[in-house]
């Protein structure tokens, strides 16, 4: 829901009419994205609507407009998702947690390059820097955490202290 603000917001910013499409893979989420979307609705223009969805992104297909007057899309959350009416100007992702390559990040940006983003669109974020370090352990125990004293000390680390639950 939160993303969907921030693009409702930055479509009124432009004065554009705009579609905004959530894509949520927990039926909760997409139930909470939805009452977000309703207690905040009032702050946007008719022109800017909403649709949440309940699905993996993977699933998300992109069709040309069907012949003929549309009516406004309506924001429900959905078990199998339709295709969206066109492909977006815009695609944002928030896939990342604490690692990068977990949730199928990489197969999910492709896909929504691929099959949801129109040709000169833009993909947010469009990459991904790892950066790593190689270290060396002698032993197992060389892997238990241990305490280094408080934050910013440069002590030594201490075995059984005050406190301490690693030790």
């Amino acid at each position: 829901g939160l993303l969907m603000l921030l693009a409702a917001r930055a479509a009124c910013a432009a004065r554009a009419p705009a579609l905004i499409v959530g894509v949520e893979r927990r039926a909760e989420l997409a139930e909470i994205a939805e009452a977000t979307l309703a207690a905040n609705r009032h702050h946007f223009a008719p022109s800017v609507r909403f649709r949440v969805v309940c699905a993996e992104a993977s699933q998300l297909r992109a069709e040309a407009p069907p012949a003929g007057p549309t009516g406004p899309a309506e924001s429900a959350a959905t078990a199998t998702p339709a295709p969206l009416p066109r492909r977006a100007d815009v695609v944002v992702s928030e896939v990342f947690g604490d690692d990068p390559l977990a949730e199928g990040a990489i197969a999910t940006l492709g896909h929504a390059r691929d099959q949801l983003l129109a040709n000169g669109g833009a993909l947010i974020p469009n990459g991904l820097t790892i950066l790593g370090a190689l270290a060396v352990i002698d032993t197992v125990d060389d892997m238990r955490p241990r305490c280094w004293g408080a934050p910013g000390s440069t002590a030594r680390p201490r075995s059984g202290c005050p406190g301490c639950v690693l030790h």
